[in-house]
């Protein structure tokens, strides 16, 4: 016991340990105030630093097209003779389990029928309104969140395997800032990506938990109680606890490869039950509508308040720049583990891949799963507009009493839910664990054991104190720092191309 703890970076493991314990129990002491008080930072955050969030994710995308198209984009993540030690299925599985899983099904019926009945643009409950719905979803869930867990997974992944330097974001900004005379910045920047995993994966952790009991209630009539909630995240802690101890080979990949078969079949599914011919139009068409508005959706910033005025909130705020300050936060533990299991990739392939394919199954899901929703709304069905309005999390399985087996397939829909959320904390745990030991992969279990409990922990007290929302509010104070740590890990990536590319 006494190694392990000299393995770890104390200095890291307390500042996090204080930041996140600290805040969750202002959460639970004082929950109305700390509502109040987040919600004043949020407010503040976007009414005057949305420009940051949009700048810096189009900055990352044009990043990210620039290094793909370039000579720098045949350099192998890792020596010139490695090759990857994952196939293509499994490598896409697992960073599409980590990355999106819960979020796809928490919100798959949910964000379209939203826009749908609020759009943007045009009139509330039309056929443009849901064309709209669509390739606005497509905007939210497509190119933009890949390349921002791209711009974090390629330094790691570059550094780590082809310069042998720890997993550590002070290790990857090192260039930048040669020398012990900078420890005081390298203990800011690590603690800095423990304190965002925490609250991403705690965040992430607690929506998914939500939403099974909300499967529980509607399929078997299980009170959707706190208690029920907090059984979910506990029984979820020791699963993804046990896959966590099995390792990435024998644990992730093989929870990850079945989900993904799962959700395959569920797409197929409710694609042959549902409005076929609706749902391959509404892809078709949602892909053009996302194309074309993809430069105007980018860099809009609702400068005018033209959007604000009219609808009497701030819809920017509500949405896009949530989305990329959500996918900052996620990007830390998204990004690192993406790094970890692209080994022998080159950076071309590993752009092309991460940036387009996630995108497209994305885009395939809501055309498939929201499409469905959108198309019996406008027959006239009005179980899955009333589930949605009443509670988020019970979009998908309104939707799913439309369809045949309609048991059968909510219990499918949890478990690949309950599946995506222990494949997300597990990847969460492996990179916690080697950030707060000083970048060392460490064998223990001791380890792996403590950050689940934790992560468990905190999923726990947001519940108990009705704080998710708020922590995904306050969450943002974080991530607009952390915007200038992933302009610095490009920074450096880049230079270090540069230097080795003169070799």
């Amino acid at each position: 016991m006494k190694e392990l703890f000299q393995k770890m970076d104390k200095p890291v493991f307390i500042s996090a340990f204080l930041v996140c314990g600290l805040l969750v129990l202002s959460f639970f002491i004082a929950p109305v105030q700390m509502n109040q008080i987040s919600e004043r930072i949020f407010n503040f955050l976007m009414q005057n630093f949305k420009w940051c969030f949009v700048l810096a994710a189009d900055i990352i995308i044009v990043f990210c097209l620039f290094i793909a198209f370039s000579k720098y984009g045949r350099i192998r993540l890792g020596k010139d003779t490695d090759r990857p030690e994952f196939s293509n299925l499994s490598w896409f599985a697992m960073m599409f389990s980590a990355g999106m899983g819960v979020g796809l099904i928490f919100f798959g019926v949910t964000e379209p029928m939203s826009h749908f009945m609020d759009p943007l643009t045009t009139q509330a409950w039309t056929g443009a309104a849901a064309t709209e719905s669509m390739y606005i979803t497509f905007f939210h869930w497509g190119i933009h969140p890949w390349a921002i867990y791209a711009s974090v997974a390629l330094p790691f992944a570059y550094f780590h395997y082809r310069k042998k330097t720890s997993p550590l974001v002070s290790s990857c900004v090192a260039p930048l800032f040669p020398g012990r005379k900078h420890r005081l910045l390298n203990i800011s920047l690590d603690t800095l990506t423990i304190i965002i995993t925490l609250l991403g994966i705690s965040i992430s952790f607690g929506m998914g938990a939500l939403q099974i009991s909300s499967g529980l209630n509607i399929v078997f009539g299980i009170p959707n109680t706190m208690l029920t909630t907090i059984c979910v995240i506990i029984a979820g802690t020791i699963a993804f606890t046990l896959s966590s101890m099995l390792g990435i080979e024998k644990g992730m990949k093989r929870i990850s490869d079945f989900n993904m078969q799962l959700a395959i079949a569920f797409i197929i599914f409710v694609f042959i039950f549902g409005p076929t011919i609706y749902c391959v139009n509404t892809l078709i068409e949602g892909i053009g509508g996302y194309l074309s508005h993809f430069i105007t959706l980018s860099f809009f910033t609702d400068a005018q308040q033209t959007i604000e005025t009219v609808k009497g909130y701030n819809w920017m705020s509500n949405w896009t720049i949530f989305y990329w300050a959500m996918w900052i936060l996620w990007s830390p533990f998204v990004g690192i583990f993406i790094a970890k299991i692209s080994k022998g990739r080159t950076i071309r392939e590993f752009i092309t891949v991460v940036l387009l394919i996630p995108t497209l199954f994305s885009c395939i899901w809501f055309s498939v799963i929201g499409g469905s929703a959108l198309k019996m709304s406008q027959n006239g069905n009005g179980i899955i507009v009333e589930a949605v309005l009443k509670d988020s999390t019970g979009g998908i399985f309104a939707l799913l009493q439309n369809l045949p087996v309609p048991l059968v397939s909510c219990v499918l829909i949890m478990i690949s839910l309950a599946i995506f959320f222990i494949t997300s904390a597990d990847a969460s745990t492996q990179v916690l664990v080697t950030m707060s030991c000083k970048g060392e992969e460490i064998s223990s279990h001791f380890f792996r054991v403590l950050w689940s409990i934790l992560i468990g922990a905190l999923a726990c007290m947001l519940i108990f104190s009705g704080g998710i929302n708020a922590m995904q509010q306050v969450s943002v104070f974080f991530t607009l720092p952390y915007i200038i740590v992933i302009l610095l890990l490009l920074l450096s990536f880049f230079l270090s191309l540069k230097k080795e590319n003169k070799i």
